[in-house]
């Protein structure tokens, strides 16, 4: 299951002028808790 309850998508009145996006993953830490974060990439 899922940790808390995911609500409906809300659609914005405004549809231009988004700068970003975030997008966040779903993980286990090494100690085996579950984490929501960004993903470290090699670069």
């Amino acid at each position: 299951g899922l940790p808390c309850t995911l609500e409906g998508i809300i659609r914005s009145p405004l549809t231009k002028g988004y700068r970003n996006k975030c997008e966040f993953s779903l993980g286990y830490s090494l100690m085996g808790e579950l984490t929501v974060g960004f993903m470290l990439g090699n670069f």
